[in-house]
């Protein structure tokens, strides 16, 4: 709350009840409050009652948007989901009695691992069978690219190179052409005993999977015919389904019930401690009496008239506002943040423990008339000399209003430093 002394940069100087823009409600109030010497509980209090208000607001936004498990499509008043949960129960038990009335082919359990089985051997077998399908593919590909090197090959490279050669080398390149073609012999004859031993193997696979494929159509044929296996799973997945909604529709009503009971709860808090606040301000109203005549005095000694400090005690809590007459220029505006700050300064002034000071950039005079600022400056030195507290305000030396001061005023008999452009004219080593 120093920041209402000592106000911390060109936002600071926007509104009196604000040290920043757009500074919470909350702050406002407990600061100001305390500052003037009312309740600032009671501020606090109403801030509380707020924030639970929002918190059951968003709550119940939050219960209605997480809805979509519910099937049921009922998302609105008390009333309504109390007489969705009626219809469900009713359709809860129908579907218990569907089950209870179920019977069961009395295989059932024998049938199902046969099946279970059976497609577990159907994949195993497929997947064998594609393996023997891929390598079939290659050893195939592995033929077709097979090709025997030539004798003609080598010596056509040799002489277009102008080489000649003996007949020695001729027929030694003859001996190793029939290695070679005896070689791709072999491999051909392999790889032609590899792919058909592949054929029949995939060949038995393929009717493996047909056999099996039949064995487990037929007693899937048996399961549906009784209705064991698709309507009986049919019949708990509804049944589980409506027991799901009911559960999430209990949980739902609950927590609107919750909701309702605490915003009821919580207007009645609202109320008393609107009450409790006026009795509150009532009681301290010496205290914002003397607010309200010194801020009052300190808007007369700069316009000849009286300006208006007002505070209301409303359902949102303590509410402040000052007026000054011709209160459409920005030069007003700040006048009515130097009249609050000074009312504040004159109050703390005589309470313990204090800071004694009030400070202000030039700012706080931007689009002032001269006449008001040297009215506010000889207002705030009689004001800490009379009250003891200390008054600083940073100027340029062009804003300084020095034909407008009283003749019994000495202005310069204020000044304890001043900064300039030449060397040791500066504050802490700093250059301005």
């Amino acid at each position: 709350m120093i920041s209402y002394f000592i106000r911390p940069g060109k936002d600071a100087f926007s509104t009196p009840f604000e040290y920043f823009r757009k500074q919470p409600e909350w702050q406002k109030q407990v600061f100001n409050t305390f500052l003037i010497g009312l309740s600032w509980e009671d501020a606090s209090d109403f801030q509380k009652i707020k924030e639970e208000g929002k918190l059951l607001d968003n709550l119940k936004k939050l219960k209605k948007s997480s809805q979509s498990g519910i099937s049921i499509g009922i998302l609105g008043s008390l009333g309504e989901l109390e007489a969705a949960r009626v219809r469900i129960e009713q359709q809860l038990q129908r579907r218990q009695e569907d089950l209870s009335n179920f019977r069961v082919h009395p295989q059932y359990d024998e049938l199902q691992r046969d099946v279970d089985s059976l497609t577990s051997e159907i994949h195993e077998i497929t997947n064998e069978s594609l393996f023997n399908r891929q390598l079939l593919t290659f050893y195939q590909s592995s033929i077709e690219q097979e090709s025997e090197p030539h004798q003609d090959d080598v010596s056509r490279l040799y002489g277009s190179a102008g080489v000649e050669l003996p007949g020695l080398v001729i027929r030694r390149l003859e001996e190793v052409e029939a290695f070679h073609h005896q070689i791709i012999e072999n491999r051909r004859g392999f790889l032609l005993t590899e792919i058909q031993h592949l054929q029949r193997e995939i060949a038995d696979l393929e009717h493996l999977i047909q056999r099996k494929t039949e064995q487990r159509a037929e007693r899937l044929e048996v399961l549906q015919a009784h209705g064991a296996l698709e309507e009986y799973t049919r019949l708990q997945e509804l049944y589980l389904e409506s027991r799901s909604n009911l559960n999430d529709l209990n949980k739902r009503i609950d927590e609107l019930r919750r909701v309702e009971e605490g915003k009821s709860a919580l207007r009645i808090d609202k109320e008393l401690l609107q009450q409790r606040a006026r009795r509150d301000y009532e009681e301290r109203y010496t205290q914002a009496e003397r607010a309200i005549a010194l801020f009052n005095s300190n808007s007369q000694a700069l316009y000849d008239a009286p300006g208006t400090f007002a505070i209301n005690v409303g359902p949102s809590g303590f509410q402040f506002n000052v007026e000054i007459e011709r209160d459409r220029s920005e030069g007003i505006g700040k006048m009515k943040i130097f009249c609050y700050d000074l009312m504040l300064a004159q109050l703390w002034s005589q309470r313990e423990p204090s800071s004694h000071i009030l400070i202000h950039d030039s700012t706080i005079f931007d689009g002032v008339d001269e006449r008001q600022v040297g009215l506010a400056l000889e207002l705030a030195a009689r004001e800490s000399e009379r009250l003891g507290f200390k008054y600083v305000c940073t100027l340029n030396s062009d804003m300084v209003p020095s034909t407008e001061f009283s003749s019994d005023f000495d202005f310069d008999s204020f000044v304890r430093l001043r900064l300039t452009d030449d060397e040791g004219g500066n504050l802490l080593g700093i250059d301005f």
